[in-house]
């Protein structure tokens, strides 16, 4: 769906950006 696809999107931004910079997930 739409919303699933979202989802993974959104779930893989967060990995690539706490794989670039932890210092700034560590609030998540």
């Amino acid at each position: 769906t739409y919303i699933g696809t979202l989802m993974i999107l959104a779930g893989t931004t967060m990995c690539c950006l706490d794989k670039l910079s932890p210092e700034a997930t560590v609030e998540v």
